[in-house]
């Protein structure tokens, strides 16, 4: 039916578009989105998608910065608890932006990070780091890239769509004791699976084991 005239779609903006590709991603997956799949979901010719972005790949890269957007990263509390406290918050908010979209996890995890939202988010992690002591450089980059590789590899663990589907039920085996003595007494402490408690304890000790300030900003102490 033509409906010209009274047709209440968005405008093709690249905000518009990009939703929509997150979208099909969310329910097809990586290899669901093609141009001319979202052009159909848009309502228009595939080849209009192209004034806004050259190909798939510029259009991933715009779902990553969408990614990154979601990230409520908290302001700086100050101090050296608060710079710590500041890290976890920071690292939990990235874990619940990529938890609301798990079949786009990969985008973060191997696009390359570049980006104003990304930059955004460093520069006020990098703000805080700086206000308790530290020094903006390398050391401090690669411990927040770290930070950042703990949370995508443990949400893509968590979430994400497994390889070749779903394991067989008739594969799980039970732990011996026998066999296994210390895997049978950790399940036999109560210990269950729990993500966001085990991303949280692990993350508290990574962040509780940087180094102080004075030693990261002079490289001291650091393994030769």
């Amino acid at each position: 039916m033509n409906v010209r005239g009274t047709d209440k779609r968005p405008a093709l903006t690249r905000d518009f578009i990009l939703e929509t590709a997150l979208g099909i991603v969310d329910e097809h997956g990586i290899n669901g989105l093609t141009m001319r799949r979202l052009g159909t979901e848009l309502g228009t010719d595939p080849m209009m998608l192209y004034r806004h972005f050259p190909g798939k790949a510029a259009v991933l890269d715009g779902l990553m910065e969408v990614i990154w957007h979601g990230v409520q990263a908290p302001d700086p509390q100050g101090g050296d608890t608060g710079w710590r406290e500041h890290l976890v918050r920071v690292m939990h908010a990235l874990r619940e932006s990529l938890l609301a979209h798990p079949r786009a996890i990969v985008i973060v995890g191997t696009r390359p990070a570049t980006g104003p939202e990304l930059f955004a988010l460093m520069e006020r992690l990098l703000a805080s780091l700086v206000s308790a002591g530290m020094s903006a450089d390398a050391e401090t980059a690669d411990l927040l890239n770290a930070l950042v590789n703990y949370t995508v590899g443990h949400v893509l663990a968590e979430a994400g769509d497994p390889v070749g589907g779903d394991a067989d039920p008739e594969s799980n085996q039970q732990v011996s004791p026998a066999h296994f003595p210390h895997l049978a007494a950790v399940f036999n402490s109560g210990w269950q699976y729990d993500p966001h408690r085990q991303y949280d304890r692990a993350l508290r000790a990574f962040v509780g084991g940087w180094q102080g300030a004075d030693t990261l900003a002079h490289g001291e102490g650091a393994g030769e």
